[in-house]
């Protein structure tokens, strides 16, 4: 986590007791990424005990940067820039997957240990997948479900 270039938010760090989301979009994926980006800025905004940041997979700082002063999606949780793509290697190596698909996202405990993980796309967005179901189970010190069927759209307000 150290590697990140924060452009909007301040840093987080794994395992100091807090829950983390840890997502990886892109620009050049918006249709497939928007979905998983407004899903993380309403948990971000209900959860303050939880902290999220989204990493942009993007190959240029400045098309991140562009991105956010478009303002064409909401984007106000924590974003950092992972040059190199340093960090989705060490998430693909962990993971080990031979590539990581963006959008994706990482469920991290307070121990730093990654207890959920879930890729995104058009067919399977971010909304029906049953995100916030896992959550809501780790917040309540709960064990998670092993498979999490589609559902219907759910929404962190739930």
């Amino acid at each position: 986590m150290s590697s990140l270039d924060y452009v909007q938010g301040d840093p987080i760090t794994v395992g100091d007791g807090k829950v983390k989301i840890v997502f990886f979009w892109g620009k050049y994926l918006k249709w497939q990424c928007w979905p998983t980006m407004i899903g993380m800025c309403e948990i971000n905004e209900k959860y303050p005990e939880v902290e999220v940041v989204g990493i942009a997979a993007d190959k240029k700082k400045k098309d991140v940067e562009r991105f956010l002063e478009k303002g064409e999606c909401r984007a106000d949780c924590p974003l950092a820039f992972d040059m190199n793509w340093t960090l989705k290697d060490a998430f693909r190596k962990v993971m080990q997957v031979g590539a990581l698909a963006v959008p994706h996202a990482f469920l991290i405990d307070g121990a730093g240990k990654i207890v959920w993980r879930q890729a995104y796309s058009a067919g399977y967005p971010f909304a029906t997948m049953g995100f916030y179901v896992q959550l809501k189970h780790l917040l309540a010190g709960e064990p998670l479900e092993k498979n999490i069927p589609k559902i219907g759209r759910a929404s962190c307000r739930e």
